[in-house]
């Protein structure tokens, strides 16, 4: 292995970008084709992706990109009129860079979380299917 290469992936306003660029010359790491031992290679590589990490989180303090959470709820009224607020598990953290398909993989599972804490309050599969067919996005 002469090169180490890295397949890069913007998204945002602009579409998706893809970019294969050699790390090394990138980012100016030196030693690489010298490199005799593993220990040598790996610091090689370690300095790159070093350096990778700080452009993402310069790309985070510029505001490109940040982290969030997705989270299904469902608000519960009861016969006395009090409104409880049954929730998913929630996964956090995920970048705001991800790409729609992953979202929607999220989604989807936080909705499937939902649908077993409702059952598991007793709720039955066609109260639940119909309550789904009203399901709103909110940012």
């Amino acid at each position: 292995m002469n090169n180490a290469y890295l397949n890069l992936r913007y998204t945002g306003n602009h579409g998706e970008v893809k970019h294969t660029r050699n790390l090394f010359k990138w980012f100016g790491v030196r030693g690489w084709e010298t490199a005799q031992t593993r220990r040598e290679k790996i610091r090689c590589i370690d300095m790159a992706y070093c350096c990778l990490a700080v452009l993402q989180l310069e790309r985070l303090n510029q505001g490109d990109w940040c982290y969030l959470g997705i989270t299904a709820l469902a608000d519960v009224r009861s016969e006395s009129g009090i409104i409880q607020t049954i929730r998913s598990g929630g996964l956090w953290g995920i970048e705001s860079d991800s790409g729609e398909d992953y979202f929607a993989e999220v989604e989807e599972e936080e909705l499937d979380g939902l649908r077993r804490e409702l059952g598991s309050f007793g709720f039955g599969k066609r109260a639940i299917d119909y309550a789904f067919k009203r399901v709103e996005r909110k940012d």
